[in-house]
């Protein structure tokens, strides 16, 4: 369970590390394609273009499903028990049930 919660732990750390770094990104580009589209076509064409740039991602992020991971089956402890007890009872078999020494 703290394994699940570590590993929780860091790859939201890595994930928080990635959006800040795309933020950034986005940002720096944004203002590079505004320079280059109002310069070109003016401030409206630019608004436009660069508002429809981030409005259709978002959309498709908002409308599409995100599947859910399946989780690993937990371990079956009766299967172990059992093999364990059938370990035991082949060993007590060999020896004519009497202990080894």
């Amino acid at each position: 369970m703290l394994q699940d919660i570590e590993t929780w732990l860091l790859t939201g750390r890595r994930r928080l590390a990635g959006a800040l770094c795309l933020a950034v990104a986005a940002a720096f580009l944004t203002v590079a394609a505004w320079g280059v589209l109002a310069a070109a076509h003016g401030t409206e064409v630019a608004a436009l273009v660069l508002g429809l740039c981030y409005a259709v991602p978002g959309a498709l992020l908002l409308v599409l499903p995100v599947r859910a991971r399946p989780r690993p089956a937990p371990a079956a402890s009766g299967a172990l028990l059992d093999a364990f007890l059938a370990g035991r009872a082949a060993g007590h078999a060999m020896h004519g049930g009497r202990r080894a020494r």
